[in-house]
């Protein structure tokens, strides 16, 4: 496999080569994408932060040569501007879409230390899922990891959509804010 970033390629960047440019943007872009996926679950405000991000490093192409590894360089940029803009926004997310972003982690090729990372990740949501009171662990599990409905989980534990919704709430609310706390 030929390494698409490579030296030459970043010299070209610096020289102020566009199409250089769109070759590595074209190259990584979805996995800056799916990185900043897993912190801003508004896929039009990811786009946002790794554009910003590709803007950034046009901007400043003249100190390319500067940086050692330059997918690792962006990658970590993505995750630095993806807290920084859930910081400065600090949004109000819906219980589905944040729980959908934090358990749905897009499958792309990655990295041995984007794999830990990841995994790290996943091993933190279960170890905090585990300290949900028992019934709104049930729920989260019900509806989240097992994608069942609502209603069918309200018929199943003869409780209302309002509950389930409440309690998926809850947990996800525990689930995020432990996540924005780790990565503090």
């Amino acid at each position: 496999m030929v390494k698409v970033i490579n030296d030459k390629l970043l010299c070209r960047i610096k020289q102020g080569d566009e199409k250089s440019f769109r070759i590595l943007f074209n190259f990584i872009y979805p996995k800056l994408i799916n990185i900043a996926l897993i912190y801003i679950p508004n896929k039009a405000d990811a786009e946002d932060v790794v554009s910003n991000v590709f803007f950034k490093l046009w901007k400043n192409r003249k100190k390319i040569e500067n940086i050692d590894n330059i997918e690792s360089y962006l990658c970590v940029s993505v995750k630095n501007q993806s807290l920084s803009f859930i910081k400065k926004n600090k949004k109000i997310i819906s219980a589905s879409e944040l729980s959908d972003s934090i358990l749905e982690i897009p499958d792309y090729s990655i990295d041995s230390e984007e794999n830990i990372f990841i995994e790290e990740l996943y091993q933190h949501i279960d170890r905090v899922t585990d300290l949900l009171p028992t019934k709104c662990k049930e729920i989260f599990k019900l509806a989240k990891v097992e994608g069942i409905k609502y209603k069918q989980i309200s018929e199943m534990l003869n409780i209302s959509i309002k509950t389930i919704d409440s309690q998926v709430s809850i947990a996800v609310k525990r689930i995020s804010n432990s996540i924005k706390t780790k990565n503090k």
